[in-house]
């Protein structure tokens, strides 16, 4: 599995609105050119892919 380095990494913006505190990240940056994303949770691996038709599926 690919390791990000913290140039890779994806800017986390945090939202102008205090009332909404979740950060925000767009899948692109997330996701890179291969629009795969592989997310080790709790010693399982998943998938966070783009799918063909430009939504975003978790799999494991």
């Amino acid at each position: 599995m690919k390791t990000l380095s913290s140039q890779e990494r994806p800017e986390i913006k945090r939202p102008a609105d205090p009332a909404s505190p979740l950060p925000q990240v767009s899948s692109q940056q997330l996701l890179g050119e291969s629009g795969i994303l592989l997310i080790q949770h709790q010693g399982q691996q998943y998938q966070l892919r783009i799918t063909k038709t430009g939504k975003l599926i978790l799999t494991k």
